[in-house]
């Protein structure tokens, strides 16, 4: 897989949300995308871990080549990644699907995730229904 691969976003960086303006300038498009064999989990923050059937809904973020370094370097602090293993959060690179187009087909890709690394808990009331942040959060409002 390539080092430039696109990032999967399924909390606070997705658009709209609070963290979405680190990502300003640095994108040459955003994408509908799910993340399949993955669980979503909330504890005050959203995390995912691998896991047999399910799929997280999130943002596929297409990083401007010219910017990519740079982007990434805030993601991993704001995730809490010190790479190449370690921190918070773990950023590992998983197949997803995606849409390059509103209502158009899937297609297969692959994009870095940012799992929730050891210092989460993975209960199973943690779960979000139906593996979408943003809209269990309108449910929840």
């Amino acid at each position: 897989m390539s080092h430039l691969l696109p990032v999967f976003a399924y909390g606070t960086l997705r658009r709209g949300q609070g963290n979405h303006s680190l990502l300003d300038g640095g994108l040459t498009a955003v994408h509908e995308v799910r993340l399949p064999g993955h669980c979503l989990y909330s504890a005050g923050r959203p995390y995912t871990a691998e896991a047999g059937r399910a799929a997280v809904a999130g943002d596929l973020l297409v990083i401007a080549p010219g910017q990519y370094t740079g982007v990434l370097a805030r993601l991993d602090r704001l995730e809490g990644f010190v790479p190449p293993d370690g921190g918070l959060y773990v950023r590992v690179a998983r197949p997803v699907l995606f849409r390059p187009e509103p209502d158009g087909p899937w297609q297969e890709g692959a994009a870095w995730v940012y799992h929730g690394g050891s210092h989460f808990d993975y209960r199973d009331d943690l779960l979000v229904a139906g593996g979408d942040w943003l809209a269990a959060r309108q449910r929840a409002a």
